[in-house]
């Protein structure tokens, strides 16, 4: 019987658990390729997070059949909608894991990929033209999230189809981002301040440019003008954001939390890819001190999720507040 109370309210959000496992993973796979010693380690992160993902596909499929309403509900509310697109990432970020281990595994994930993403790209972006309800203080990091998909595609996109294609979905990727961005800075600045629940999602603040650096790396093969805007500006927001470690410091444990993980991945990456473009040693150092941080804090909200889920404080029904 509780299992099912508790089943309605088991959110898309979960799946931020299996991102930020994921962005984990592929760091792991990184450093490995630096010190060939670690390669079984990323094994066995990328069987983790896969496992994780196993787990919470099935209890949300479980809830789709069970409960089609709550799922209905959370796509068209304004905050969790942009969570959707997470199972696109989820996969493309496997593709990328998998492109040195088994090309063929790699294409799966990224036609998936682009699959889910093209289907929630155009479905949210539908709701968002269409809406009679939005408001701006609605609107946080978190509207981000749908548009990051398409940024990543090129990543391993190049490997596996026309360039075109990549390019496709980068400028869609960009030019969408750079709009949102306009609008969260403007909502952060001139309205009420983003609830506490919310305030982990400014972690993704980073993530679009230092994926998009990386993306524009593999479509253009070259570090130019361009690329280096976009890893400096993901720097940049990374030590803004940073900066504000008082405030997070305040917050309760939310399933937001995760939203530390994978842009951290993500900017960890795009530094040992910088590293290798530049050779600079600055480079190096940052991206271990950046993989360590992630590697720590990964910990820290395993346990964290654990103890909670423990004490049964997950999947309960949420008060609805302001973004």
């Amino acid at each position: 019987m509780e299992q099912k109370l508790r089943l309605p309210h088991f959110t898309i959000s979960f799946f931020a658990i299996v991102l930020g496992l994921s962005g984990l993973a592929l760091t792991v796979v990184k450093i490995s390729e630096l010190y060939p010693v670690l390669h079984q380690t990323g094994i066995w992160a990328t069987g983790f997070s896969l496992a994780v993902f196993a787990v919470v596909f099935f209890f949300y499929l479980l809830r789709i059949f069970k409960y089609p309403q709550e799922v209905k509900k959370e796509f068209f509310h304004p905050v969790k909608m942009n969570f959707f697109p997470l199972l696109a990432k989820i996969f493309l970020v496997h593709s990328v894991i998998f492109l040195s281990i088994d090309k063929q595994t790699s294409f799966v994930f990224w036609i998936l990929g682009v699959i889910v993403q093209t289907v929630f790209i155009f479905a949210i972006l539908s709701v968002w033209i269409r809406h009679t309800r939005f408001e701006i203080h609605h609107m946080n990091p978190a509207w981000f999230m749908p548009v990051v998909g398409a940024i990543m595609i090129p990543i391993t996109g190049v490997e596996h189809a026309p360039k075109e294609i990549s390019w496709f979905f980068f400028a869609i990727g960009v030019v969408l981002w750079l709009a949102l961005f306009t609008i969260v800075f403007y909502r952060m600045i001139f309205h009420s301040p983003i609830a506490d629940k919310l305030l982990p999602t400014l972690f993704i603040l980073f993530a679009p440019p230092a994926i998009g650096f990386i993306s524009y790396y593999k479509l253009t093969g070259g570090l130019d003008a361009f690329g280096s805007i976009l890893y400096y500006f993901a720097l940049f927001l990374m030590i803004l954001v940073f900066l504000q470690v008082k405030l997070f410091s305040k917050i309760s444990f939310f399933l937001s939390w995760w939203a530390y993980s994978f842009p951290l991945a993500a900017i960890s990456v795009a530094t040992v890819l910088m590293y290798r473009l530049t050779n600079l040693p600055f480079f190096q150092i940052l991206f271990f001190v950046l993989a360590g941080l992630l590697v720590l804090i990964v910990l820290f909200l395993m346990i964290k999720t654990t103890r909670e889920v423990i004490k049964k404080s997950l999947c309960i029904e949420e008060k609805e507040e302001k973004a």
